[in-house]
């Protein structure tokens, strides 16, 4: 990203995501202090966030600390296997194994 935040599909053997930010080397992103298998992750613009679907929650990430926070997004009952941000980052949309679509508020304004 244009804030020096890149977001990275982990080697075989690690699940989900792996975290670059400037001066560090990457971090495997964890949600909720636990190797859950994340299936789908963005970057918000402006790097602000970075959004990771897991099994059926939804989570909002720091990029720099790698805190997940305390409220996931909930609402599918399935796999969230893909989500994109809208181009000013405050909704993203999800797509599940539910086989439903939605749309989220980011609340980051």
């Amino acid at each position: 990203s244009d804030e020096g935040v890149g977001l990275l599909q982990a080697p075989d053997g690690l699940p989900g995501f792996l975290v670059q930010t400037p001066g560090r080397d990457p971090q495997v992103l964890m949600l909720g202090g636990r190797r859950e298998n994340i299936y789908s992750a963005t970057l918000l613009p402006k790097a602000n966030a970075i959004v990771a679907g897991g099994i059926a929650d939804i989570y909002l990430v720091n990029p720099v600390t790698l805190k997940v926070s305390s409220n996931p997004f909930v609402g599918h009952t399935g796999n969230v296997l893909c989500v994109t941000p809208s181009p000013d980052g405050r909704y993203f949309a999800t797509g599940s194994t539910d086989q439903t679509i939605r749309i989220w508020r980011t609340n980051l304004d």
